[in-house]
């Protein structure tokens, strides 16, 4: 988008993906258009298309998870944390694997960080 159009960017790429189908490189490039303009409900339909094609993967669960707290919907959040976490404990080999770990570590820290932004009554804040 050198042009600054990011819209215009935005049109051009779901031009592409009618013409071309839905590539991986199109879909990840769609996605982060529209999360830079604040489409988030779309952004998050193009991880769903993105898990349909390549399955769940971590990296779109944590894109999932920063999207739902750009849109302020933390509750949300927290769930797809808690169920990356639990993706990476149920595997008992990744108790091995340092950079999973490491991605744990993130995750529970990315987690944590939320929480004191609910109030008791779930709402955020």
């Amino acid at each position: 988008d050198a042009e600054g159009a990011p819209e215009k960017a935005l049109g051009v790429i779901q031009e592409g993906m009618t013409t071309l189908g839905s590539n991986s490189g199109l879909l990840q490039f769609r996605l982060r258009l529209n999360r830079d303009l604040k489409n988030f409900d779309a952004a998050l339909s193009d991880i769903d298309k993105l898990e349909e094609k390549f399955g769940i993967q971590m990296n779109f669960t944590t894109d999932r998870a920063k999207i739902l707290v750009l849109a302020g919907r933390n509750e949300e959040a927290i769930k797809v944390y808690n169920q990356a976490i639990d993706r990476i404990d149920a595997d008992p080999a990744n108790e091995k694997k340092k950079y999973i770990q490491r991605m744990r570590v993130r995750l529970k820290e990315a987690n944590a960080a939320l929480r004191p932004k609910i109030n008791e009554k779930g709402v955020t804040q």
